[in-house]
């Protein structure tokens, strides 16, 4: 199942120029570890739980609120592409 996966996502970066998302990387894990479909949207929801979570420890530890602000000024990533936001 690693093999067809990495396979899937070498022709996907061959054929848009994009590295695969957050998506194909937990639904890839969950068939090679014959997890149910479902256990992705799991296992995204514990990683996304351990980050607030050290947030809220930081926000705690410090007294005030993360609240980062940040604009990206260095080249375009990757080529631009249909379903990409354009400013």
């Amino acid at each position: 199942m690693l093999a067809i996966a990495e396979a899937a996502a070498a022709a996907g970066r061959d054929a848009t120029g994009l590295a695969p998302n957050l998506d194909f990387g937990l639904a890839a894990l969950a068939a090679t570890w014959g997890l149910d479909a479902d256990c992705a949207i799991g296992l995204f929801a514990i990683g996304r739980s351990v980050g607030w979570l050290a947030h809220a420890a930081e926000q705690a530890e410090t007294g005030s609120l993360i609240r980062p602000r940040a604009r990206y000024t260095g080249p375009e990533p990757r080529p631009a592409h249909a379903n990409r936001a354009r400013d």
